[in-house]
């Protein structure tokens, strides 16, 4: 029941961003993307990789006020090879307990031309848990649309992700993620 509210809160906060009412939205400049691309590695060493990718992460930015809104449902993600993504869903995300995870920040002075990294506190929600966490986005300003490109490190345990012990010695704790977005008009 509660995992409910935690996906209706951020269902709740997609829609309002998108529908803030019609004189406000029209007056913003809301950049947006449905096929945001995250990437994560997860492999504790070099000789067994432990990747994935998801490319449907949903991205809002919000231009007069610097509000960001990324999410992504946890079975999108793919991986190499069908059973590493069974156990991934099944075993480690709980994905039908968790189908989803999102990130809300807020990013101060978006005046540039080009291209410019912000340092933000982000709020993760993960796995049924909400972490505030710092991490660099770069913005780079191309025509009309914004590229958002990120690259930081999560913590499993921060999450409450467990490792089988089975599995301890090929999961890393510490999982390398990668964002990339183009946000359009």
């Amino acid at each position: 029941m509660a995992n409910w509210k935690n996906n209706r809160k951020q269902i709740l906060l997609v829609f309002l961003l998108i529908n803030i009412g019609s004189y406000r939205l029209f007056s913003q400049e809301i950049y947006r993307t449905n096929s945001g691309e995250i990437t994560f590695d997860a492999a504790k060493t070099a000789l067994e990789p432990i990747h994935a990718k998801n490319k449907k992460v949903k991205t809002i930015l919000r231009i007069n006020d610097g509000a960001l809104v990324a999410l992504l449902h946890i079975k999108d993600f793919i991986f190499p090879n069908s059973l590493m993504q069974e156990h991934f869903n099944e075993n480690y995300m709980e994905s039908d307990q968790y189908p989803s995870a999102s990130l809300k920040a807020k990013i101060d002075n978006l005046d540039f031309d080009t291209s410019k990294i912000f340092d933000i506190q982000g709020v993760f929600a993960i796995h049924g848990v909400e972490k505030e966490l710092p991490i660099s986005i770069k913005l780079e300003k191309i025509e009309m649309n914004y590229k958002l490109t990120s690259r930081f490190k999560l913590l499993l345990q921060d999450f409450n992700i467990k490792i089988p012990s089975l599995m301890f010695y090929k999961i890393a704790e510490e999982v390398e993620v990668i964002v990339e977005a183009e946000l359009i008009k």
